[in-house]
């Protein structure tokens, strides 16, 4: 549960940020549909199941999670330049 939630706010941040430095939501529209296409079709295709694959790889798993942390810890630092000119 933890992991899915932390990979929901990661992923949310990266959406709104490229929302709002593109002024449009089809950027965000496209970013989730691709994300979707690759979490649910591709990468499973790419791996060979077991139960250390699913804790890993998927919507859920740490793989996200620890991507979310990245794309979180950018944002932070890089607050100021995440604001949008007008």
């Amino acid at each position: 549960m933890i992991f899915a939630v932390t990979g929901m706010i990661g992923i949310g941040f990266l959406m709104n940020w490229i929302r709002l430095k593109s002024g449009s939501i089809w950027t965000a529209v496209i970013f989730h549909t691709s994300h979707n296409i690759f979490i649910q079709e591709i990468y499973p295709a790419l791996t060979r199941e077991t139960q250390i694959s699913k804790n890993i790889t998927g919507e859920f798993g740490i793989g996200i999670t620890l991507l979310s942390l990245i794309l979180i810890s950018i944002f932070v630092i890089k607050k100021p330049d995440l604001i949008p000119s007008k």
